[in-house]
């Protein structure tokens, strides 16, 4: 369920730096520099569209506003992405 991958961002912290978003890994008040994420322009969309009513159908139909992508290769791009996010906040 989206809603539970809306829940994980509240485990990292996010900066834009020269065009790519740089996600670090937050436990407690405490930041995890020595493990960034960046995330290239598609995550990064992502990463801002995802919130409470996000639904796998929602970040899908904002790639397909934003980029000249077909509904498969955008559905699959929000798979990925939600797996990797999944796959990060497991380390924290």
């Amino acid at each position: 369920m989206v809603q539970t991958y809306f829940q994980l961002k509240s485990k990292f912290v996010a900066r834009e730096v020269g065009g790519e978003l740089v996600v670090v890994p937050l436990t407690g008040n405490i930041a995890h520099m020595n493990e960034l994420f960046t995330f290239n322009a598609t995550a990064k969309l992502l990463w801002e569209e995802l919130g409470p009513e996000s639904t796998e159908a929602s970040l899908a139909k904002a790639l397909l506003d934003t980029y000249e992508v077909d509904e498969a290769t955008a559905a699959a791009d929000v798979k990925k992405f939600l797996a990797r996010l999944e796959e990060m906040a497991a380390k924290y």
